[in-house]
């Protein structure tokens, strides 16, 4: 197999994080095809990989929340305001909501969605009570500040909404216009609830492929060196190759594609599905130019054989320690004021901080 390391002492920041990876057997191609967005949608592909996926419920949304999740202030609905603060020396109730309306403005009546986030909550608790939520092509990766732990583990309406509601990544995806032949868009947008795993993201791995062919695989966390990937380099290749030819190959729909698994245990599961397309999808430890360029020049692998052979996926990864790196989207989403505010939140949430700070202030002699 041919292995080579590309090291570069003198710089180690994250521009420069595809230097530091190993890289397996690389090839040519030809120029990259155009797809449908609309192909990689999540209720798209899920019922086809079902068994190879993250148990998921997925829920559409009406016209009338995916208004409410596309235009408005930050008001949470009423089902899910489930902690409402009550001071018995006002004898008041106080919810919170954002605007940037004048603060001597008449208050505003929350919203209410009774039908849609009852799905939500049978979802909820029909995935365990700990949940991952997204809707058609993204996460709210952007907007993990604003819930408690600053994860996106959901354990109820409030942190689903507070999610959807708060990231500029599902905006992407619900202002996305559906092609459609009446032009009518209601229920082609959907919020997809998935059951709630605790993954290594170093168990994490983007593979490409191009004319059905898987051509490169990359490490997904391209921020850490994970020691253990250097180490079962050759077990992880192999396991991945196999998924691919029993469970992936010609079954999507589309040629050209980039999924991202999950392996745990030597067993694979599929995250999801994207466009092999630089204007849709990070090419990680690769660049896109090099990813057009190449080609696969294997129809089968000898899956059995000790040594996988000079005809496999380019596999990149981090080979060596190069010390801390900024993550991606660690910075989007929080406006400066919030950061400085999290240092004074002692683990609580954005909504139980706020509620705090409205009783302190309540209390203050004016």
């Amino acid at each position: 197999m041919l292995e080579r390391t590309i090291k570069n002492t003198a710089n180690t920041n994250i521009a420069n994080r595809k230097k530091f990876c190993r890289i397996f057997c690389y090839g040519t191609f030809s120029r990259m095809v155009t797809t449908d967005i609309e192909d990689f949608s999540y209720e798209k592909w899920y019922p086809i990989f079902k068994d190879e996926a993250i148990e998921s419920m997925i829920i559409p949304i009406a016209k009338d929340e995916l208004e409410y999740l596309r235009v408005g202030p930050l008001i949470l609905p009423k089902e899910a305001c489930r902690k409402i603060y009550h001071d018995s020396s006002t004898e008041r109730n106080y919810s919170v909501e954002w605007s940037d309306e004048d603060d001597d403005s008449p208050e505003t009546e929350p919203p209410t969605f009774p039908v849609f986030s009852n799905k939500l909550k049978n979802a909820l608790n029909s995935l365990g009570g700990e949940v991952f939520v997204k809707t058609n092509w993204h996460a709210p990766k952007d907007a993990t500040w604003i819930t408690t732990g600053r994860t996106l583990k959901c354990t109820s309406l409030e942190d689903i909404y507070l999610l959807l509601k708060s990231s500029d990544l599902i905006s992407k995806d619900i202002c996305h216009e559906f092609k459609t032949d009446n032009g009518d868009n209601d229920e082609k947008h959907v919020v997809v609830i998935k059951r709630w795993m605790d993954l290594h993201p170093g168990s994490e791995f983007r593979c490409f492929v191009k004319d059905h062919k898987l051509i490169a695989i990359s490490q997904r966390d391209c921020s850490s060196y994970y020691a253990h990937i250097n180490a079962r380099k050759y077990d992880i290749m192999k396991d991945i190759i196999k998924f691919f030819h029993s469970k992936v190959q010609r079954k999507f729909p589309v040629v050209n594609y980039v999924f991202d698994i999950v392996r745990i245990d030597n067993s694979i599961l599929v995250i999801d599905f994207q466009p092999f397309d630089r204007r849709y999808t990070e090419s990680l430890l690769f660049e896109w130019e090099d990813l057009i360029k190449m080609r696969a020049s294997f129809e089968e692998v000898d899956l059995e054989a000790s040594d996988l052979g000079s005809r496999n996926p380019e596999f990149r990864f981090i080979a060596e320690d190069v010390g801390l790196q900024p993550k991606p989207l660690h910075h989007a989403g929080m406006p400066y004021e919030v950061t400085e505010m999290c240092n004074e939140m002692r683990g609580m949430s954005l909504m139980e901080y706020l509620r705090e700070e409205i009783t302190r202030q309540e209390s203050q002699p004016e």
